[in-house]
């Protein structure tokens, strides 16, 4: 995912939930702890899907 995607995404979703941070739009760095959490949900996902490349 580009900076751009990620600064756009976390716009549009403070713009549907109408959050403002000092008058503007959420920075990214606020976006980085919900990221980390949807990566460790889906990890084991991933790893299970990329199983059988790793063992070959």
């Amino acid at each position: 995912m580009s900076t751009q995607t990620a600064r756009r995404w976390l716009r549009n979703l403070g713009d549907c939930a109408d959050v403002t941070i000092d008058g503007g739009h959420p920075p990214l760095k606020m976006g980085r702890r919900t990221w980390y959490r949807l990566y460790r949900q889906q990890r084991p996902s991933i790893e299970a899907g990329t199983a059988a490349v790793a063992a070959s």
